[in-house]
């Protein structure tokens, strides 16, 4: 048995280390105490480590990966759904801040990897065009924000279809009749080639046929904004 100086409470000799006079509890909670107020030090620490030995880290990372690849996967997984919009929100403020780096950087390894940028070029496609299949409302969501941003939308919201067929009950603003539920336009009743916006109050039901009929005609009924 032995008195941790720290706390006072005798112990057993398996909750001290070797020629420790405090418990091992009461080393934790010092050893946290530290972290806490040494921050900064130990951020300026990690830097100089990692610089002096990156290579040694990376091979300890790999071996560690490859003998813990289901476990890791899981875990990612796990702490991407958990922080799913702070992750987003953190990547759109890192393209932002280093678009130009990495266009550049890009260009340079697609210059130096033809036959790699070709196979990934084909994985893409193929992976996209899978996507599409199997998800054909999203693929149009997904169409329709593009051609708002190349012509310069004022406003780009995301725009659930489903959401837009409900409200108007399935019926085609332009003629009033219902659409086919498996067939049919989200057409902006302010076009975006007019400087209409994408979003909820902009956009309304349409049959295809009516949709290109009325064309670039400038805005159709009104009746709609101040909706959803």
């Amino acid at each position: 048995m032995k008195i941790c100086v720290r706390c006072g409470i005798e112990q057993t000799n398996d909750q001290f280390r070797m020629q420790r006079a405090q418990c091992r509890k009461c080393q934790a909670i010092q050893r946290r105490t530290w972290r806490e107020a040494n921050k900064e030090k130990l951020r300026l620490y990690d830097i100089a480590y990692n610089q002096t030995h990156k290579e040694q880290r990376h091979t300890r990372n790999l071996v560690y990966y490859s003998a813990h690849v289901d476990a890791m996967r899981q875990r990612a997984r796990v702490y991407c759904a958990a922080h799913k919009e702070e992750r987003n929100a953190y990547a759109r403020q890192w393209y932002a801040d280093n678009t130009k780096w990495w266009k550049e950087r890009n260009k340079a390894w697609l210059a130096a990897n033809p036959d790699k940028a070709d196979h990934m070029k084909q994985k893409t496609n193929e992976r996209r065009r899978r996507w599409e299949r199997e998800h054909p409302e999203k693929a149009r969501d997904k169409c329709v924000r593009r051609r708002a941003r190349l012509l310069a939308a004022s406003i780009i919201a995301y725009v659930d279809r489903n959401r837009v067929w409900e409200r108007d009950g399935g019926k085609c603003h332009i003629c009033g009749k219902r659409c086919n539920a498996g067939n049919w336009h989200l057409d902006h009743l302010i076009p975006l080639s007019l400087g209409g916006t994408h979003e909820y109050c902009n956009v309304a039901v349409s049959h295809p046929a009516c949709n290109a009929a009325r064309g670039n005609k400038g805005p159709a009924q009104l009746r709609l904004i101040g909706g959803i």
